[in-house]
């Protein structure tokens, strides 16, 4: 029989780089990835697949596990923004129209749905503790000195729960509006834990700076932190996150933000204590993940390193994405996968402010690292590092970048339950389908507009016509319309019914293109989502609306 096809015009989206606003030189490890991004955007440009009117094929028989959901870590930004209501109604909720108070007036944005919200426990307190203060970087930037709520160790252990009010804020209305995977995970340990009391690292980056006597005590107080919130807060941490990039050696005493090495030795001895502490505390339930690694490369060796008891207790691996186009990423999925773990990609940022970098590294993640969740890290930041730009240090929300309705394709429409599965070898395209069967499929084009055609052999139309969900990014609108039927001269081929094992009812393409610039110079992004219905035992049935 002939294969089902559903063919659809893809406009170019131009490749461009757009810099972050300039960093100081003592940021060592911001430079350093600044540097590999705009590398790997270099070597992509000429990679990418720029086919003329290509056919891929919607497996829906290759599935990668349930989607768990999209997320952000809440430092740095929840500290500064963490009382901006507005900005959780955008982050956190699927609303069809957000406005959102920005320098250049009311902006209006769909929101992004995110459903992950990643707590930084701070490390950070001018309260002496057993008589001695905390060590200050001479490079620390205020707002990444993120409040410590354990204050001492003395009195049978010490916490203020009023401190960092900003961030328990911005996890509270998150957690209100929709946010229901809550991760606690530490940047570093409290500074009367360290060697040098320093929480920026070590003197020398590549040395473990958690004191030895203190590994019990760094794991009894992230489970203590955890409980508390449970019980509390009623906010309960679905998995903690002892360390934060632990392998890299640019945690050092004069760095500009929290930090800590961490031995492949080390990161057993807490693991292992820290599933005790959570057992004790009553949070058995609570998973464990590790190791945030900041490459896959790195993560592949750090996993590997842990040996069988650190292994056994980890649940969950976390890799961060900023080894970009480079690593192995299809190595880390087997590992993991052949260990029955979770993965996900838990932090990724770059300074391109059109989006572009991070949807080509967002569907090479999913094509070969196949994680669950995927993370943004700092929704707010400088130029073209967030998805909105601010200034953080004045509070002041900039403007809204492309990138952020870049991501809003994806967190919009592939939702918590549905699962990716294989589009082919179209490495532009990224599938993924819901347990009531709602396909939804979204493409990134390069250069000229062209013809993808979308084979959904696997799957049986029942008729009706096509809905269209589009977002301009210049007039902030998004709406939904039936624009035309699958037979016509500029649609598709009609779809036939192969089999009456269908895997869908309904169809959503998301296809995102760079526009032309306007009479004002601003350049606009356009999103749309098509939608079909098809029927699960091959019924021709009316086209239902469906709003976003």
């Amino acid at each position: 029989m002939a294969a089902a096809t559903l063919k659809h015009l893809c406009c170019g989206l131009v490749m461009a780089t757009v810099m972050a606003s300039p960093v100081p030189d003592r940021d060592h490890r911001r430079q350093i990835l600044d540097a590999r991004w705009r590398h790997h955007s270099s070597i992509q440009a000429h990679q990418i697949s720029s086919s003329i009117n290509y056919t891929t094929r919607i497996d829906p028989a290759s599935r990668f596990g349930e989607w768990e959901g999209w997320g952000t870590s809440l430092a740095w930004w929840a500290v500064a923004f963490g009382d901006r209501g507005d900005v959780a109604d955008a982050i956190f909720t699927m609303n069809q129209t957000v406005h959102v108070s920005t320098q250049a007036g009311n902006t209006t944005v769909p929101g992004l749905g995110l459903t992950i919200a990643r707590y930084n426990i701070g490390a950070s307190s001018t309260v002496a503790a057993g008589g001695e203060h905390m060590v200050v970087s001479p490079h620390m930037i205020p707002e990444r000195a993120v409040d410590a709520l354990f204050l001492t160790w003395e009195h049978n252990n010490t916490y203020d729960w009023a401190r960092d009010a900003n961030q328990r804020a911005m996890l509270s209305m998150a957690h209100a509006r929709g946010a229901s995977k809550l991760q606690l995970f530490s940047n570093s340990p409290v500074w009367f834990q360290l060697a040098n009391h320093n929480p920026s690292g070590a003197d020398d980056g590549s040395r473990d700076n958690l004191d030895l006597s203190n590994h019990k005590q760094f794991a009894q107080m992230m489970a203590e932190v955890a409980a508390h919130f449970s019980h509390q807060e009623g906010q309960h941490f679905a998995s903690v996150e002892a360390f934060n990039e632990p392998i890299s050696t640019w945690w050092r005493s004069t760095g500009t933000q929290e930090g800590c090495h961490f031995e492949v030795g080390t990161q057993k001895s807490v693991l292992l204590a820290l599933r005790g502490a959570l057992d004790a505390a009553g949070l058995k339930e609570t998973m464990i993940a590790s190791s945030d690694e900041n490459t896959y490369t790195e993560a592949i060796s750090t996993w590997a390193g842990l040996g069988d008891s650190a292994r056994g207790v980890v649940d969950q691996v976390n890799v961060h994405g900023y080894e970009y186009g480079g690593g192995r990423r299809d190595e880390l999925y087997a590992a993991v996968s052949k260990a029955g773990k979770r993965l996900w990609n838990s932090e990724y940022g770059e300074g391109d402010a059109t989006g572009l970098q991070m949807a080509t590294n967002l569907n090479l993640d999913l094509q070969w690292l196949h994680p669950t969740a995927w993370v943004y890290w700092q929704v707010l930041d400088g130029g073209g590092w967030g998805l909105m730009a601010v200034d953080e240090p004045n509070k002041k929300i900039e403007n809204v970048n492309l990138k952020y309705y870049v991501l809003a394709q994806y967190s919009r429409h592939i939702r918590p339950g549905f699962e990716i599965v294989s589009s082919g070898e179209d490495r532009n395209t990224v599938a993924a389908i819901s347990s009531d069967g709602v396909l939804v499929m979204v493409t990134t084009n390069y250069g000229d507009a062209q013809w993808v055609t979308y084979d959904l052999s696997g799957f049986v139309y029942g008729g009706g016509g096509v809905d269209r969900w589009r977002t301009e990014t210049g007039g902030g609108t998004s709406t939904s319309t039936t624009v035309m039927g699958l037979c016509g001269e500029r649609g598709t081929r009609r779809l036939s019914p192969i089999s009456s094992r269908t895997q869908c009812r309904r169809l959503r393409y998301g296809g995102f293109y760079r526009g032309s610039e306007d009479g004002l110079g601003d350049r606009t992004h356009a999103y749309e989502v098509w939608i079909v219905r098809c029927d699960p035992e091959c019924h021709l049935s009316r086209l239902q609306e469906t709003s976003d």
